[in-house]
């Protein structure tokens, strides 16, 4: 099984297949709001594990993350994501990485795929998700599973 993930603080989007027209289970992981950040990231990993254990993942995708983006959240961002990838590597599960303009490129023709393309590419795919992140995971699910070899950063 592989997991695709959309990570965020507010809603990390998450699509768990076994092939590219074999989708099990897409949702979103929406920590309370009213949590610090740091225990947002927390409830995420927590929830991540629960997913990956649950549904026998071996393999998980992240959208790396935007170097150049010049946010306040830029920093807890990055942060996430090494907690994510170092737990990840703990648990024996492989990570790979994709650029958020290359599987744009590849699900909706442009790397630079606005929200409104991206949702309207999920629903000619028949895929009509409650959020925007969920529509992003499904992107990065669909990239990775035309990938003859996925980009692993390494195998636990």
């Amino acid at each position: 099984m592989l997991l695709a993930l959309d990570l965020s603080l507010n809603s990390t989007g998450y699509v768990i297949g076994s092939g590219p027209n074999e989708i099990i289970l897409h949702g979103a992981i929406c920590p309370s709001k009213k949590l610090s950040q740091y225990f947002r990231v927390q409830s995420n990993l927590s929830e991540i594990k629960k997913l990956i254990s649950t549904h026998s993942v071996h393999t998980v995708i992240i959208e790396d993350q935007a170097l150049g983006k010049k946010s306040g959240s830029t920093k807890i961002l990055g942060e996430q994501q090494g907690v994510i990838k170092f737990a990840l590597w703990e648990m024996g599960v492989a990570v790979a990485g994709v650029s958020i303009t290359e599987w744009k490129l590849y699900f909706c023709g442009t790397g630079a795929a606005s929200k409104e393309l991206i949702r309207a590419t999920c629903l000619d795919l028949g895929y009509e998700f409650g959020t925007q992140d969920e529509c992003d995971a499904l992107g990065i699910y669909a990239w990775a599973m035309a990938q003859d070899v996925l980009p692993v950063l390494w195998c636990g």
